[in-house]
């Protein structure tokens, strides 16, 4: 059978948890190049959506004008796994390779339970809607979910208080809820007043937010919220209507903030901290990027009564764009 995700390591046994699991998966393979030629002789050329995992050293191997080159005549989605305790850091290999859409910290993570997470994203991959498919999917199994649609900014602050109340009755440590209800509010404030954006000047048509956004229906931003299954994680997710949010934009804000840690306000938006700091704090967080369509984030914070338990589990971060 055809393998859907090919796995680059650097060496035999420095992810093992991953290396069992791949072995008792056909749609996976496992190489490990010593060079670069080695590493390309290696690499798949098709024309069905593909994604490749690296971890730093292998992705080393791999010169970014290659793999831009072989992209184009290739459907691939690239991951990275990363040994690394830090968030920082993680975020920093985004400068070995801007293309990484997928970064998996294989620290305080169950590497079994991200890999199957990606063969869902590889698989989305081959749907047309398949991006909606997915969030779908993880929406419809969340429990106690609420949901609310906004179509002015003002009613963002009725959000803040909804979901700082329902997380305050949740087993968990005291700074808790404040730290969703900071995290519902960077989000909501971005789809009202960073999503709009003058189309020729790529501004903010909002850049006072203090003023009230009104949006004109059907265009409205969406906000849910409930827990996961095993009731061990919240989830939140707030969509956009504008989609104005891309790829190279995201990556450039995160490296700002992880690099500078400043507020560093120009004319082609806000620092980044605010992203930087939903990242921190949560365990996983995706952006859905549907250009001039939407903007989806979606990220789930830990459920627990220590404040230590929840600093220490690290974020991977998925980046999906809707071709």
């Amino acid at each position: 059978m055809t393998s859907k995700i090919h796995c680059f390591l650097s060496a035999k046994q420095a992810y093992p948890e991953l290396e069992e699991f791949v072995k008792t998966h056909d749609k996976i393979s496992l190489y490990y190049p010593k060079n670069e030629d080695e590493l390309k002789s290696q690499l798949p050329l098709s024309i069905s959506p593909q994604l490749l995992l690296f971890d730093p050293k292998s992705m080393a191997l791999a010169n970014i004008d290659f793999i831009n080159e072989i992209n184009t005549k290739s459907n691939f989605i690239i991951a990275l796994v990363s040994p690394e305790d830090q968030n920082d850091i993680n975020i920093k290999y985004f400068q070995l390779n801007p293309q990484i859409g997928h970064l998996i910290p294989s620290k305080n993570k169950s590497i079994s339970e991200e890999m199957q997470k990606l063969l869902m994203i590889v698989n989305a991959a081959e749907a047309v809607d398949g991006l909606q498919m997915t969030v779908d999917k993880v929406l419809s199994s969340l429990k106690n979910k609420q949901t609310f649609e906004l179509t002015e900014s003002q009613a963002r602050w009725h959000c803040y208080e909804e979901i700082s109340n329902y997380a305050e009755k949740l087993h968990v440590f005291p700074e808790f809820k404040n730290i969703i209800k900071t995290a519902a509010s960077e989000l909501l404030t971005n789809a009202f007043y960073d999503a709009p954006k003058n189309p020729e000047t790529g501004k903010s048509l909002n850049p006072n937010r203090k003023s009230k956004v009104c949006l004109v229906p059907p265009k409205k931003v969406e906000f849910h919220f409930g827990l996961s299954p095993d009731d061990a994680y919240l989830w939140m997710f707030v969509r956009d209507p504008f989609g104005s949010l891309d790829k190279p934009t995201l990556v450039a804000s995160l490296l700002r903030a992880a690099t500078e840690r400043t507020a560093k306000l120009d004319q082609e938006g806000g620092a980044g901290l605010g992203l930087k700091m939903v990242y921190e704090w949560a365990s996983e967080v995706v952006f859905g990027l549907a250009q001039g369509e939407s903007t989806l984030v979606g990220c789930k914070f830990r459920i627990t009564r220590r404040n230590r338990i929840f600093d220490s589990e690290l974020a991977s971060l998925h980046i999906c764009i809707r071709p």
